[in-house]
């Protein structure tokens, strides 16, 4: 055994309760839970569409157009509250739906073409003042960088991480995945000529349950059972019922005001006692249990087994029949909640808010919108209690160019005590949506109570094939710290997997061994020559100097 050995070999041996409150009985909630967890993930999210409309449909685009019924417009009183209310809420629900579809869409087509081949560049740049480096130590540090350049397909990929200071490598690492074996191998070419071999599905504890090991997760969405078409299908008929089981509503005509940006509303409000809830749940359960596409996703993706999904439905049915029971017999307490929803003449659904009937002044959760022309008046909040709430306020211009405006995000703690405002000045901001995905453009600047002072201004500039976000900490108009984030996509470009002759250890059991077979003394002073940073300097040389005795 060679001197190094020994002397690596020396050195070795040493991660409110969610239903509607307290005031809800547990036992509704615990019940209902428990009915639903393993039966009804697509359903559920049909529930949660309800609320999805914090993002104002008329901002959502999709190619596919919904027609707008016959009844959208200002309320006339030529059919019920309840006829109106409904037509409103599935013809938003339907915008979204075929928005979000359409975005699922998307992804099982670059998840495929990435299957096929596909590369891309990271790079994020850390900048630094020579002030601010030499306060925490680094004096000599201008810059740092980390560059991934990635490659995969369905099989296999691989991660080339360099890392920079002061624009000179001074150290990679390679990562490369074989999916089919379920292995990952990590190689850093300037210690070791060896690969570490890690179990891809090595993350859970012991005796966990892996819900889908990289091998079938892969497989699994190769063959996504749960296509674009499917998710549209799904997402509106369980929506559908939902709408239809709402039947307490009544109308009002709103003049809303925000931020100064005056509009003419539409405000429906919605008592939603228990057994209208239960009533919902009955109905989405009942349309469930026979629901073949359903039963088939569920097994699918190992939400139940076959054999628990009628079973798991038929025992939530008998609970929730039990708790219907309950509820119409005579409580002095009336724990509905009451939903309010605002639309415009256009029947956009322009905002939303809950509270509790018994406090129907106080919502607990909510937003509004108003808009005059290109002006859009801006408020959303959380309100668990009366000391603590989590809310956002400000008035933004629309146009072709972008959003403009202000925003303010305000925080009240009522654990600490302390309140926290954030300001943001919104420039030319955009999203533009592309068969890539995606991409930002347009400038946003931080300030705040929080901040000490200091401004984070972040610049988004992209295309179909890159996207760019450089964010600037200023602190009394001087750049502190300025730190780039540079995507690009890449043509694929093969690359091979360790064949049988390289040398590899096993990292949870030979760890040691490949620490010993390592030139660990080298490596560092090839770093500490490439490294002109005083504080980092020090570091490795004093790691140094425990392989001189």
């Amino acid at each position: 055994m060679s001197d190094m050995e020994k002397e690596n070999r020396r050195m070795v041996k040493k991660l409110p309760d969610e239903n509607f409150g307290s005031k809800t009985p547990a036992s509704y909630g615990k019940r209902i839970r428990k009915g639903l967890a393993g039966v009804l993930g697509t359903a559920m999210i049909a529930a949660a569409l309800l609320v999805l409309s914090l993002i104002s449909p008329s901002v959502v685009q999709a190619s596919a157009e919904t027609a707008t019924p016959s009844a959208i417009g200002v309320y006339d009183g030529t059919i019920s509250a309840k006829e109106y209310y409904q037509t409103i809420e599935k013809y938003n629900l339907e915008k979204q739906i075929d928005a979000i579809s359409e975005f699922y869409g998307l992804y099982l087509a670059n998840y495929k073409k990435s299957s096929e081949g596909v590369g891309a560049k990271t790079d994020v740049t850390v900048e630094i003042s020579p002030k601010a480096a030499a306060s925490i130590g680094l004096k000599g540090l201008k810059n740092f960088k980390a560059s991934v350049i990635s490659m995969q397909t369905d099989k296999k990929s691989q991660s080339v991480i360099s890392l920079f200071t002061n624009d000179k490598q001074f150290t990679s690492l390679d990562v490369l995945t074989d999916t089919e074996k379920e292995l990952v191998y990590i190689l850093i070419p300037e210690l070791s000529k060896a690969y570490l071999k890690i179990s891809a599905n090595s993350g859970y504890e012991d005796g966990a349950a892996v819900p889908f090991t990289a091998k079938e997760l892969t497989e699994l969405l190769n063959n996504n059972p749960l296509t674009q078409e499917l998710l549209n299908q799904l997402l509106k008929k369980y929506t559908s019922i939902i709408v239809e089981e709402i039947s307490d509503v009544t109308i009002a005509n709103d003049n809303v005001t925000i931020a100064g940006v005056n509009a003419n509303e539409t405000r429906m409000t919605v008592k939603l006692d228990e057994k209208t809830l239960l009533s919902i749940a009955e109905k989405v359960l009942t349309a469930a249990k026979a629901d073949k596409d359903l039963l088939d996703l569920s097994v699918k993706f190992k939400i139940c087994k076959e054999s628990e999904y009628v079973a798991g439905i038929n025992e939530a049915l008998i609970q929730i029949r039990d708790e219907k029971a309950k509820v119409s017999k005579p409580d002095a307490e009336d724990k509905s909640l009451i939903m309010r929803v605002w639309a415009d003449k256009e029947g956009n659904i322009t905002g939303r808010d809950f509270s509790y009937a018994s406090d129907a002044e106080n919502s607990i959760l909510g937003y509004k919108t108003a808009k005059n022309g290109s002006d859009i008046g801006i408020e959303a909040w959380y309100t668990p209690d009366k000391e603590e709430a989590l809310k956002l306020a400000g008035k933004v211009k629309k146009d072709n160019a972008g959003v403009n405006g202000d925003i303010k995000i305000s925080y009240e703690d009522s654990y600490t005590l302390t309140s926290q405002t954030f300001n943001i000045k919104l420039e030319d901001f955009k999203y533009i949506f592309n068969n890539s995905g995606g991409y930002f453009n347009g400038q946003l600047t931080i300030t705040g109570d929080g901040l000490s002072g200091m401004s984070i201004v972040v610049n988004c500039s992209g295309d179909s094939s890159r996207q760019t976000l450089k964010l600037d900490f200023i602190q009394e108009e001087v750049k502190v710290v300025t730190v780039t984030i540079d995507s690009e996509l890449l043509d694929y470009k093969d690359f091979n997997l360790p064949s049988g002759s390289a040398k590899i250890y096993y990292m949870e059991t030979q760890i040691g061994d490949y620490i010993v077979s390592a030139d660990i003394v080298k490596y560092l002073e090839g770093i500490n020559q490439r490294i002109d940073v005083e504080g980092i300097n020090t570091v490795i040389e004093q790691m140094l100097s425990g392989y001189s005795y």
